[in-house]
């Protein structure tokens, strides 16, 4: 198996690096760590406009080097701030955050009476109302970059991608892309050149180069040559990889994770569930693997929940951005703990609060986004199992079926009877029961695509070789505790999610039911892969429990949105949620007895005074981790949302 021996980052080519993680830039909705990004310049910061005021000027100052370079500007605008005042708070902080929307027309840059510059307003279609707006100027990277020396194993091939990022819509413009290399003591030798037209069809382009069969050292020269209107083009190169074979004392496994968004774990037929909603899965995946049937998730919301799973981390340890991964955070990710031991590293998600603004992209070779629509995510897991040939790989696939608002597929459209009160619809208030009911279609939907996916992974012979793991960042609740949706409630139809992996000496239809959480996801995953463990992972390894070994009971935690960030605790059938965050606020619940949590239990408890015990001390060793963790201070501009995702927020119910 190929393994990626070497990526030549941004300091391989002479930038130099202040943080953890080296510039980026999207195409197509798909991002890529770059040599050198487009760079960009703030000219004017989150100045309140009123709509009803245009036109309107407002005074700039432009620095010199940025008038001398043939750059472009971009002007943003936040949500307005009448939508803003009727968006939950704690959603808006997420929000407003990264949702900056580029404003293609209705301003411009002029000079005033006196020779200054100023930002003018004519009249912008996307500002309704109050808004916020500012001024960046972009500046385009160089257009001839060359390499360190490097050395070349044998048998070895360069990973080439590149592409315009911000193109224009002007046919008459091209990029030549050209690269070349030099091994040993000789000349600089062509090795690849290609044209890109400019328009909005753009993607990344990506071509393979063998190298000298005999190890040698060499550079790579990259360069990109524009004719015409330059004014919107900047030509990128994602960083090169060099793959090779590489002998190990145990053979290389790749990694499959699929998460299900909002997949509770009873509404699985193998978790259950009476309903056949999952019988590819039940197949597939429990059937030839190990289920874990006791996973809790860290907060009932995607983005925080797949936090916890990417880091091992629960929420407390963030701080004060706790909804996204700072570009500048020393956190790790498992998908960086992979690429460092030779994974290339691909995800297709479905964008929403599952996005490269949240900070998921990191370590990844290729992170795609694409409206929520789980056929193309599958299709495009598959389009890339078809191509992946001998190389070693992590492929992460996110979809958001079965999410609100539940519009399963014709197909499936007229399954099961939401009359029908057996199973999952045995606690669900009647109101409810055909939202419910929907849900479980929508399940049964991406289960069948599922299926044609698993099926191609062993068609090409990838599964013997091949970790398969399945898992969901939270539940969603029909009105069992006076809840709907996700997020504001901890009750076990929004914390349970199902966990089964399968793959290389992982035990066949196994279940284990120690309860677990989802941070224990990322130690488990790197322990069966030999990665290195994640320094700061508050989760625990579950790989002993595949190989046989009984795991003791451990403290899981979660929080839920309301109040000062509500708390709980879960220790082996005891349950305790702190709703107020106040001492005498404790509910305690036994999930062994009462496993629909409808009877909390009454007055003095061992179990009680345990979980606020454990909640203290949760707390104080979350605000110290916190402190240690905190992100430097210089985080890059953050780049405007696409209207498509602000849409797809609409319509996932984030944004009313």
């Amino acid at each position: 198996m190929r393994q990626v021996q070497l990526r030549l980052d941004s300091r391989d080519f002479g930038f130099p690096r202040t943080g953890p993680r080296g510039p980026s830039a999207v195409i197509a909705d798909e991002i890529r760590p770059v040599i050198a990004g487009v760079e960009t310049i703030p000219l004017l910061e989150a100045r309140e406009v009123d709509a009803a005021a245009f036109p309107i000027e407002i005074p700039l100052t432009i620095p010199e080097r940025v008038s001398e370079t043939s750059g472009s500007f971009l002007v943003a605008s936040a949500l307005p701030l009448d939508t803003q005042e009727k968006v939950n708070a704690e959603r808006l902080r997420e929000l407003t955050a990264t949702a900056w929307i580029q404003l293609d027309k209705g301003w411009r840059i002029i000079r005033d009476e006196s020779g200054g510059d100023v930002l003018r307003l004519d009249e912008v279609e996307e500002l309704d109302g109050r808004a916020l707006v500012r001024l960046s100027a972009l500046l385009p990277p160089p257009r001839a970059l060359e390499s360190r020396s490097f050395r070349t194993p044998a048998d070895a091939a360069l990973h080439l991608g590149y592409g315009l990022t911000g193109t224009g819509p002007d046919p008459r413009a091209s990029t030549e892309f050209r690269a070349s290399l030099r091994c040993g003591d000789g000349p600089f030798d062509l090795v690849h050149q290609a044209s890109i037209e400019h328009g909005p069809s753009a993607h990344w382009q990506d071509v393979r180069i063998a190298l000298p069969d005999a190890p040698s050292r060499c550079r790579l020269r990259l360069e990109a040559e524009t004719s015409g209107d330059t004014s919107t083009a900047a030509p990128v190169w994602s960083v090169p990889r060099i793959t090779a074979a590489k002998n190990t004392e145990t053979p290389p496994r790749n990694l499959v994770l699929i998460s299900i968004d909002t997949l509770r774990a009873d509404r699985l037929s193998g978790y259950g569930n009476p309903r056949e909603t999952s019988p590819a899965i039940d197949r597939e995946l429990i059937a030839r693997g190990t289920r874990f049937s006791d996973l809790s998730t860290v907060f009932p919301r995607t983005n925080i929940a797949h936090l916890g799973l990417f880091t091992g981390l629960y929420p407390v340890s963030f701080g004060a951005v706790w909804y996204r991964l700072p570009f500048t955070s020393p956190i790790r990710t498992l998908t960086e703990q992979l690429a460092d031991i030779g994974f290339e590293t691909v995800a297709f998600t479905e964008s929403g609060l599952m996005s490269r603004r949240q900070g998921f992209w990191y370590g990844f070779d290729r992170f795609a986004e694409q409206p929520a629509r789980v056929a193309s995510t599958f299709s495009e897991g598959t389009r890339y199992l078809d191509g992946v040939g001998s190389r070693q790989f992590f492929l992460f696939l996110h979809t958001y079926r079965p999410h609100a608002p539940y519009r399963p597929a014709q197909e499936f459209a007229e399954l099961y009877d939401p009359k029908d009160r057996r199973g999952p619809n045995g606690s669900v208030p009647a109101v409810q029961r055909p939202a419910s009911t929907r849900y479980d279609r929508e399940i049964r939907e991406t289960d069948a695509l599922l299926a044609g996916f698993l099926g191609r992974l062993d068609s090409l012979g990838l599964s013997e070789r091949t970790y398969v793991a399945l898992v969901s960042d939270h539940g969603e609740a029909f009105g069992e505790h006076h809840h709907v949706f996700h997020g504001r409630s901890a009750f076990q139809e929004e914390l349970h999610v199902p966990f089964v992996i399968r793959g290389p000496q992982v035990p066949s239809g196994k279940t284990i039911d120690t309860p677990a959480s989802i941070v224990d996801l990322a130690p488990t995953l790197l322990d069966l892969l030999g990665g290195a463990p994640l320094a700061m992972s508050q989760g625990r390894s579950l790989a002993p429990a595949l190989r046989g070994e009984v795991l003791e009971e451990a403290p899981i935690y979660f929080e839920w949105m309301g109040h000062k960030r509500p708390r709980g605790v879960r220790v082996g059938r005891f349950k305790a949620l702190n709703k107020r965050r106040g001492k005498s606020a404790l509910i305690l619940y036994d999930l062994e007895e009462d496993p629909e949590e409808q009877h909390p239990i009454r007055g003095p408890h061992p179990a009680r005074d345990e979980a606020r015990r454990l909640l203290e001390a949760y707390e104080a060793a979350g605000l110290q981790r916190s402190e240690a963790l905190a992100p430097g201070p210089a985080e890059p501009v953050a780049t405007p949302v696409d209207r498509n995702v602000l849409l797809e927020l609409k319509a996932l119910g984030y944004l009313e």
